[in-house]
């Protein structure tokens, strides 16, 4: 579906706030609308349903220019 893997980690240090994820995954598309058809797409779907029964997510997109 175009994206790939910018950063996974299942050790995160918060510097501030109050934000305390136990495993981030930052994923690359090359715009909005490509990552929101991976994310409604039958390919996902699977992995969707299972990841929504085993654990509690939360999910953002942020449009914005790279620089890697």
């Amino acid at each position: 579906m175009g994206g790939k893997y910018f950063a996974r980690a299942s050790r995160t240090e918060v510097f501030e706030g109050s934000w305390i994820p136990k495993r981030l995954v930052v994923l690359k598309f090359e715009s909005v609308d490509k990552s929101k058809a991976w994310l409604e797409s039958d390919e996902c779907r699977p992995a969707r349903e299972m990841r929504h029964r085993a654990a509690v997510t939360n999910m953002v997109d942020i449009e914005g220019v790279s620089l890697i």
